[in-house]
C-alpha cells in the first residue's frame, strides 16, 4: 500500500503516461506494479513469461527491474509492447520483434 505522497506521485506519473501515449486511464493494467521516483512498471506473469504492460520513466532502470522480476518469478522470457519505436528496443536492449499487433478501432458487435 502506498502512502498518500507516493500515491499522489504514482497518479501523476500515470496521468503523464496517459497523456504521452494516448492510452486512457481505465486501460492501464495495474495487476502488479512497482513505482518509485524513477517512474513505474506494470507487468503480468503467465507461462514463464514476464509481460511488461506499461513503463513510464527511466527505461534502463525498469528494464533492469524486469530482468530481476524474471528471476523472481522463474520466467525464461521477457515480453512487452512498444507504443512507439520498437526498433529502439532492439538496438538498445537486444529485444526481438516476435509479433505484430493489429487493432480495429471501431467494432460493431
Amino acid at each position: 500500500m502506498l502512502d498518500a505522497e507516493a500515491a499522489a506521485l504514482f497518479e501523476e506519473q500515470i496521468a503523464m503516461f496517459c497523456n504521452k501515449t494516448g492510452i486512457p486511464r481505465d486501460e492501464i493494467i495495474l495487476d502488479n506494479y512497482i513505482t518509485n521516483s524513477k517512474g513505474f512498471i506494470s507487468y503480468s506473469v503467465f507461462n514463464k513469461v514476464l509481460f511488461v504492460n506499461h513503463v513510464y520513466g527511466d527505461g534502463e532502470y525498469f528494464i533492469g527491474i524486469a530482468k530481476k522480476l524474471c528471476g523472481v518469478y522463474g520466467c525464461n522470457r521477457l515480453q512487452g509492447f512498444a507504443s512507439k519505436h520498437a526498433r529502439g528496443y532492439q538496438k538498445k536492449y537486444g529485444f526481438s520483434i516476435v509479433q505484430q499487433v493489429m487493432e480495429l478501432k471501431q467494432c460493431d458487435f
